[in-house]
């Protein structure tokens, strides 16, 4: 296919179609916003393929808005979900466009101190690549802050970092202060460690108090997590993701960024294993494939995702499965493969 071909609506439509997560509906609605799209990049003498990233949806959202004198913020973020889903039919097709968000740049330590705390928190506290990056973010705001009132980290005081905090919980949420305001604790310690202070001010640091129901309970009682799993439509492929999806995350206490980047490959079923990864430090670990799990995997691969391989083929091929076994059979198989070792 050309490098300048560009998908046709059957295009877009078989390849939603084949994903089984776009209904009719959302289809038939991307396909008006992309209608419009491709008419922007015409007036404008645009190329349609690279234009179909984050920054670039922004600046067609922003010439629709002026164009047709239109301020909601919810229909524009449609506008971009229906370009996010045009790169991806360009990905399917091979048509090679542009990533749809660049990866944010990491940020360089502004002074040979923060250079130094940065060394601490990766060499002394283990702390990941992200949340050095939020660290150093934080008290890059709270050392402006400090020089603005002519302060330097030898001699702040504890006033000092409630004036900081209480100027923060003016423009922020709570939830964001708190973060900030853990972020200044381990900042003190790392003053107090280098002998920059002689005062321990990190446990005398207040972070705002969140009320008690202001956020969702951070467990269920399981009779609920099975109703919630009951109200599941499994009849619908859509239905089979959700239900593997909450099934994982209820049963082994996965978070959502552990659940969605699970891979066919992780999945073990000779062993009876899935290899799940920590997203924000990398950390691989195992856990045992149970049999319900295994289920609701096998519902969801043969009748919700199509993959590039046959699921039959491969059981045939690694298990030794004859024909095609309904999905309760093959629980009970990684039942008696886990059973024998």
């Amino acid at each position: 296919m050309p490098a300048t071909a560009i998908p046709t609506v059957d295009d877009m439509l078989g390849v939603w179609g084949a994903d089984r997560c776009v209904q009719e509906a959302s289809a038939h609605n991307y396909i008006r916003w992309i209608k419009w799209f491709r008419f922007y990049v015409d007036c404008l003498g645009l190329e349609e393929r690279a234009e179909l990233t984050q920054e670039g949806a922004c600046r067609f959202a922003k010439w629709y808005s002026g164009h047709r004198r239109i301020t909601n913020h919810k229909e524009m973020a449609r506008a971009r979900t229906a370009l996010n889903a045009l790169n991806h039919v360009y990905q399917v097709m091979g048509l090679l466009p542009p990533k749809w968000s660049a990866p944010r740049p990491p940020v360089r330590p502004a002074s040979a101190l923060l250079q130094e705390y940065a060394d601490y928190l990766t060499r002394h506290r283990g702390s990941p690549p992200v949340t050095v990056q939020k660290r150093l973010i934080h008290i890059g705001r709270f050392l402006e802050h400090l020089a603005a009132h002519d302060k330097t980290c030898s001699a702040i005081e504890l006033v000092d970092i409630d004036n900081f905090l209480m100027d923060l919980a003016e423009r922020f949420a709570r939830a964001t202060v708190a973060d900030i305001a853990g972020s200044v604790r381990s900042f003190s310690r790392f003053l107090l460690a280098t002998g920059r202070v002689s005062v321990a001010l990190a446990d005398s640091v207040i972070s705002p108090i969140q009320p008690r129901f202001e956020r969702p309970c951070r467990s269920l009682p399981w009779e609920d997590v099975q109703r919630l799993l009951r109200a599941v439509d499994r009849s619908t492929a859509r239905g089979l993701r959700d239900y593997a999806l909450l099934l994982l995350m209820s049963t082994y206490g996965l978070g959502v960024g552990e659940a969605i980047r699970l891979q066919f490959e992780d999945i073990d079923w000779i062993a009876g294993t899935i290899l799940a990864t920590r997203p924000k430090t990398g950390v691989a670990f195992t856990l045992p494939l149970l049999p319900a799990v295994a289920e609701a995997l096998a519902m969801y691969l043969h009748d919700g995702r199509p993959r590039k391989i046959v699921f039959w083929e491969y059981l045939e091929a690694r298990l030794g499965v004859t024909g095609q076994p309904d999905i309760a059979g093959l629980a009970d198989l990684v039942r008696h493969r886990c059973e024998a070792g």
